[in-house]
């Protein structure tokens, strides 16, 4: 259910919803574990696996094995992940799904950059977030980092 306000421009905005709020306690941080790209000719298999405390999620992604694709697989694997820890979670405001909109590497002066879009939704608001992580090394690794910190503050108060 969305509630509309209409800005000075006659254009309908969805109305702010509250933030989330992690409390005196915030959540956990997510740890990378492992992530994992296997291609097999023309098709590819992403798996990312997060440690929040003792607890493991694993998030698994395939399709094309195209440069540009394997980015939106390693965000979309990530996802999986994140979904799967929040699976856990008793929040009010849960559960809560993760979904890719937009993934890509951009130049940004002299270096590289994962930026990532996704979507946040529970049953009662979607928000839209974006993250994102300079690559220093694999752009694949980069895009995990990235999609981890589109998320970061809205999982600690989920997850808390």
């Amino acid at each position: 259910m969305n509630s509309f306000e209409t800005l000075s421009n006659g254009f309908d905005a969805p109305a702010p919803r509250p933030l989330l709020e992690p409390g005196d306690r915030p959540g956990p941080r997510i740890q990378i574990e492992n992530v994992q790209v296997n291609t097999f000719g023309t098709e590819a298999n992403v798996k990312v696996r997060l440690a929040v405390g003792a607890q493991i999620a694993a998030g698994e992604a395939t399709g094309p094995a195209v440069d540009g694709y394997l980015l939106r697989l390693c965000a979309t694997a990530t996802a999986n992940a994140v979904d799967e820890l929040l699976t856990q979670s008793d929040h009010a405001d849960g559960p809560a799904k993760c979904f890719v909109e937009h993934a890509a590497a951009v130049p940004f002066g002299a270096v590289q950059v994962a930026v990532v879009v996704v979507l946040l939704a529970t049953d009662g608001w979607v928000e839209q977030l974006a993250g994102s992580a300079v690559v220093t090394g694999d752009e694949r690794h980069a895009m995990v980092r990235a999609t981890l910190a589109a998320v970061n503050r809205r999982l600690e108060a989920l997850l808390s």
